[in-house]
């Protein structure tokens, strides 16, 4: 990926994306790294996705995130499985209950795996940025989101507001997922 796609990530004005050292807007951004305002740097992937919790992480988020990293494929599989689509499907039915039929807005989606979320409500987001402890978890939702994430950097890098970006959603709809802007580890 490239930095258009960091910088869409980050909101064209590094708003989206708050730095977890100083709670305030990334300042600057490059293929290789992002900055806080108060100048701690985090890594970016070279498909653009910030590693916030890079320095942070526990040993036991270290074991979980390797676990998660070695097994994404298999995992991604899994969600096929009949009795993974029958779970699944109970759990659809009570988080449709519990959003309702409302526009859901801007949404993050946590422990997000390949978005399965994201694109269930692909046409009630306006944006949805997706976090996991897996690396290789988001490369799979990247990957599958190619689109959404290329269009949004167009988007940005014509200079759009997010309120214009947010009005483009009908085009966006057209694509295999509304809007995935970002994905961090």
């Amino acid at each position: 990926m490239t930095t258009a796609v960091l910088e869409t990530s980050i909101g064209a004005d590094g708003s989206l994306f708050r730095s977890p050292s100083d709670g305030g807007p990334l300042t600057s951004f490059d293929a290789d790294t992002c900055m806080g305002a108060d100048g701690t740097t985090y890594a970016v992937t070279k498909e653009g996705i910030p590693l916030f919790a890079a320095e942070f992480m526990s040993d036991d988020a270290r074991v979980q995130e390797a676990h998660y990293d070695r097994v994404a494929g298999a995992y991604v599989a899994n969600l096929g499985y009949p009795h993974t689509q029958e779970y699944m499907g109970f759990l659809d039915r009570v988080l449709d209950e519990a959003t309702g039929e409302d526009d859901l807005g801007t949404v993050a989606e946590i422990c997000c795996g390949h978005a399965e979320a994201i694109h269930r409500y692909q046409d009630r987001i306006d944006v949805a940025v997706g976090i996991d402890i897996s690396t290789e978890m988001l490369r799979v939702a990247q990957r599958e989101n190619e689109e959404a994430t290329r269009r949004l950097a167009e988007l940005v890098a014509a200079g759009l507001s997010e309120e214009e970006i947010h009005a483009s959603r009908e085009s966006l709809l057209e694509m295999p997922l509304a809007a995935i802007v970002g994905l961090i580890s």
